[in-house]
């Protein structure tokens, strides 16, 4: 057979010089990690405080076609708001208040109903006056006016029905008021207003469900736009009172700002820290249940207990690290501490699953010797290969994904790191302990009756002798030898795995089909928001149009005849000479993820093939340029991941078949991630993709410690080496994936999104990769 040793067998040996060396000075090796953890954590002193996060920065493309266009646009086409605002002729957007007047009437255009919402835009204007220290005469007039006149409209056709009160509703015309040729309604498509019939050149405004009042501030200035920051918050606290005080009867309204997406994302991410505390007793209260043993001198509690607490010492030392070398802190890395919890106690599992298996009898350099040599190497596989998955997300093209890769593969480093050094040391000085409890119960055995029990009860929990040449294999290890194993290896169940797998990819490969692309903005806030029920308003009645497109053409011969045919309107005059000019075009019907990628695919299409050069370009391009790249961010990160996860098993597990085992269950596990992933409301964006990356490293822990016991044993049959790999690794396997479920299952009861679905997916990680481990690669490696 071909054997790919090379280098397993030298770091076996490594590895159990380090655990001699460890053993025969337990002190230092302790120590040691305590005060570099005391060291690194100073670096926590460079944790932003309330440091406003750029969301389109972190969770925007990076280097996307849209950013290339708007920095082509803004050096083109300079605006001046002071005298006329304009939104749709803003590269980028601006601060606003945004109020949606609703009603469940047939139609708002009743004049009692208008009168409400008239009687509520007066009560948002007056919030524009902004008291001074010298009483109401110094005030400060911030929204952009629309005119020349300086009138600050949220809505034309309101603004037609103030200056007209008699003004017949039922009879208005669209786009421009017959009876006032100044009455133009630019945004009347975008204000909820359902068309009706055809009157001349004109059509009659039937019905209108809702208006949407937006009031643009101005932003020329940094001091203007500073000031009309400061009142936006202004208007958040003050319009749901405001709102109540009016006692509005004929219609409902909902409000929306530009900076409600970053308030309300850096409200809900600060409600997930305190579920950090919890998460972190569930751990420890799990360690504990998983690592109690009735048996006095291998009882590993205490054990347990450091080994979650070295966890913590390492997203010490790890976010210190990064925070010293000036690495982001975005928001979404508050995920991680929750993640590393749960994994970071799996390498403790291992080697104390390692340690019980040791002769009570030999001193504490032979047994941790024996256990670094048996768990060392299998521990550093799924490290170097969790590392590597995390690091591979530094391709991706989001920001947030890259900054959260980089400080959780950090930190797993860390975390590897103070298992072998510190973890191992406490280990050891467990082991002196056994060995004194030991020595003191025998004592106990010839002492008298009285005295006997009194020296049981201080070796809590009391029993009898532990077996001296037993390895004193944990219960749930033998039941995997005895029971499940042979259970799973047996013809019928064979039979029934493979169905049942045969139904999970099938589901899987289904769904993958079904899944929803892209980061809906409502998802950044939480579920109690008042952002989400504005969105779904928006999304009831104004979501048959879309952005309005800007089409721009470059340096083209305008004065040629043929060429000016084919050109718009001219914006943009340079010493004579027109070097850019642009057109708007509005788009319908694409409120879906799926609408919005095909609008941006044909519209940049179709200025690709134009014989002028020509770019199209909305400031909503920027986030919707996610939905183009996300498929194939995903693809790319999960194939090299992948290649990774095989390269380091193929080094490092020794039989190159095992190798492709793992990577095929690697695949195997993120296809069915994905798949259910539809089936549970998750879509495929950054967040989700950066959980997809994090599948693969898990998926490959649970089926190489797998794969390297089954090729490992010296048993003579598959299913005998089959049923070995299950009792030595089985219980190991099962305590890793349920660790890190609840690590991370706190998050559940976040009410946002990005916290839900991290728990989702890690849950759906575990268990399809636990299922991989325990059952379909135990069972798929007896057919070979």
């Amino acid at each position: 057979r071909c054997h790919t040793d090379c280098l397993e067998a030298p770091l076996n040996l490594a590895f159990q010089r380090l655990g001699w060396a460890v053993g025969s000075h337990p002190w230092l090796f302790l120590l040691g990690p305590l005060v570099l953890t005391a060291l690194l954590g100073t670096g926590f002193v460079h944790l932003p405080k309330d440091k406003e996060e750029n969301l389109e920065e972190q969770y925007s493309p990076v280097g996307s076609p849209a950013k290339k266009e708007r920095f082509f646009v803004q050096r083109h086409f300079t605006t001046n708001d002071s005298l006329r605002f304009s939104a749709t002729r803003k590269s980028t957007e601006v601060n606003f208040a945004s109020v949606l007047a609703f009603s469940h009437t047939p139609s708002l255009l009743e004049p009692d109903i208008f009168s409400e919402v008239s009687k509520l835009d007066h009560a948002v204007q007056a919030l524009f006056v902004v008291q001074g220290r010298r009483g109401p005469a110094s005030t400060t007039r911030k929204c952009a006016p629309r005119s020349g006149a300086g009138a600050c409209h949220p809505n034309p056709l309101l603004a037609a029905w103030q200056r007209k009160k008699d003004l017949n509703l039922k009879n208005i015309t669209f786009p421009r008021l017959q009876s006032q040729p100044a009455g133009h309604l630019p945004d009347a498509p975008r204000g909820g207003i359902i068309l009706g019939e055809r009157k001349g050149k004109n059509q009659i405004l039937v019905q209108a469900k809702a208006l949407r009042l937006q009031y643009y501030l101005q932003t020329e200035l940094a001091e203007d736009n500073e000031k009309s920051k400061k009142w936006l918050i202004h208007f958040l606290n003050q319009f749901s009172d405001m709102k109540d005080g009016l006692a509005l009867k004929k219609i409902q309204a909902v409000y929306f700002t530009s900076l409600s997406r970053q308030l309300e994302f850096e409200a809900a991410s600060k409600t997930v820290v305190p579920l950090f505390h919890l998460a972190y007793l569930l751990i420890i209260l799990f360690a504990i249940m998983s690592c109690y043993r009735f048996d006095c001198v291998r009882n590993k509690m205490w054990v347990a207990i450091f080994g979650v607490i070295s966890v913590a010492l390492a997203v010490v030392s790890g976010f210190g690290l990064m925070l010293y070398m000036g690495v982001p802190f975005v928001i979404i890395v508050a995920n991680s501490p929750f993640l590393i919890l749960g994994v970071g106690v799996d390498d403790m599992f291992i080697m104390i699953s390692a340690w019980q298996k040791t002769n009570l009898m030999d001193n504490t350099r032979q047994r941790l010797s024996s256990v670094y040599s048996k768990a060392a190497v299998s521990i550093t596989v799924t490290t170097i290969t969790n590392v590597l998955a995390f690091y591979t997300g530094v391709v991706t093209s989001f920001r947030s994904v890259q900054y959260f890769c980089i400080y959780t593969g950090t930190t797993l480093l860390f975390c590897y790191f103070y298992n072998i050094t510190c973890f191992g040391a406490f280990l050891a000085l467990d082991g002196k302990r056994e060995v004194v409890c030991l020595q003191w119960l025998k004592k106990a055995e010839t002492s008298d009756q009285k005295c006997a029990s009194l020296k049981r009860s201080c070796c809590f929990p009391f029993d009898s002798l532990p077996d001296e040449d037993g390895s004193g294999s944990h219960p749930m290890n033998l039941f995997f030898r005895d029971y499940f194993g042979p259970f799973l290896t047996s013809t019928e169940s064979k039979c029934f795995v493979v169905l049942l797998y045969l139904l999970y990819i099938i589901s899987s490969i289904y769904g993958c089909f079904q899944v929803q692309e892209g980061l809906d903005v409502r998802s950044l806030a939480s579920d109690d928001s008042y952002v989400t029920p504005y969105f779904d308003v928006e999304e009831e009645f104004f979501s048959e149009y879309g952005p309005m497109v800007v089409v721009v053409t470059k340096n083209v011969d305008y004065w040629n005849k043929d060429e000016a045919n084919r050109c718009n309107d001219k914006d943009t005059l340079s010493s004579n000479e027109i070097v850019s000019s642009r057109a708007f075009i509005q788009t319908k019907d694409v409120s879906t993820a799926t609408n919005k990628k095909k609008m941006l695919q044909q519209l940049r299409g179709i200025a690709a093939k134009c014989e002028i050069p020509l770019l199209v370009y909305n400031q909503a391009f920027i986030y919707f340029d996610q939905y183009a790249i996300i498929v194939e961010n995903t693809i790319r990160s999960v194939i090299v991941a992948s290649l990774a996860m095989f390269i380091v098993s193929l080094l490092l597990i020794p039989h190159p078949v095992c190798s492709l085992w793992v990577t095929f269950a690697i695949a195997s596990v993120v296809v069915g991630v994905t798949g259910f992933m539809a089936f549970w409301n998750v879509n495929l964006d950054s967040i989700s993709m950066m959980n997809l990356v994090i599948c693969i490293g898990f998926s490959f822990d649970f089926c190489a410690h797998i794969c390297y016991a089954f090729v490992s044993s010296s048993k003579p049959s598959v299913n005998q080496k089959a049923i070995e790999a299950l009792y030595l690794l089985g219980y190991p396997v099962l305590q890793s994936a349920l660790s890190t479920v609840i690590g991370v299952c706190v998050l559940y009861t976040s009410n946002t999104y990005i916290f839900r679905t991290f728990f989702k997916i890690i849950f759906l990680v575990m268990v399809f990769g636990a299922a991989h481990g325990l059952i379909f690669i135990p069972v798929f490696l007896t057919f070979f």
